[in-house]
């Protein structure tokens, strides 16, 4: 995933790489929501506008398997977009983790070879 060294530039990528993908679902479930009004349950308005900090709130606990349970999917579709971003926040952290320790392990054992 990464090469090189690690700097503060590749840390705050990666994290912005994390909430992007939070957006991007969230933008999903609230395309998904103005179509079927009832495809998940927990919110109060019908405007989107409203919606958007709820929705966004309600992706980014999902992306990272908190799972409060406040809001949940009702259709199949938000459903299945709801497994798919757990899934994703989970392969991400756990591959993000892997790269950064293997870097820095990397890192450490040709400096301690010279």
């Amino acid at each position: 995933m990464f090469t090189g060294d690690i700097t503060r530039n590749t840390i705050f990528g990666a994290i912005c790489i994390y909430m992007l993908i939070g957006l991007w679902f969230g933008f999903a479930y609230m395309i998904v929501e103005y179509f079927d009004p009832e495809s998940i349950s927990g919110l109060d308005s019908e405007l989107w506008q409203e919606n958007l900090h709820t929705i966004a709130y309600y992706s980014m606990v999902t992306l990272t398997t908190l799972g409060y349970g406040d809001i949940t999917p009702t259709s199949p579709l938000t459903r299945f977009l709801a497994y798919m971003e757990a899934a994703i926040g989970v392969f991400y952290t756990t591959v993000l983790v892997a790269s950064l320790i293997g870097l820095r392990l990397a890192g450490y054992t040709s400096t301690k070879q010279e």
